[in-house]
């Protein structure tokens, strides 16, 4: 299982997956659908903790008016 399908499957068993102010990974959700899903969850954390990070677009504006994105 991807961390992709892995977030669709626990979605669709309840649960709740977010990164904190940290960046550390919360799961909430029913106690039930925890126990069930903490070993791949685990397997797969930091995966999932690249998959949730927001990504910043940089554009970089160079002398000649080119336009790069990074």
């Amino acid at each position: 299982m991807t961390p992709a399908d892995l977030l669709t499957a626990t979605e669709a068993a309840g649960l709740s997956l977010a990164l904190d102010a940290t960046g550390a990974l919360r799961v909430r959700g029913p106690t039930g659908g925890l126990a069930e899903w903490t070993p791949a969850l685990r397997e797969h954390k930091a995966a999932l903790v690249e998959l949730l990070t927001p990504r910043r677009l940089w554009l970089i504006r160079h002398a000649g008016g080119e336009v790069a994105s990074h």
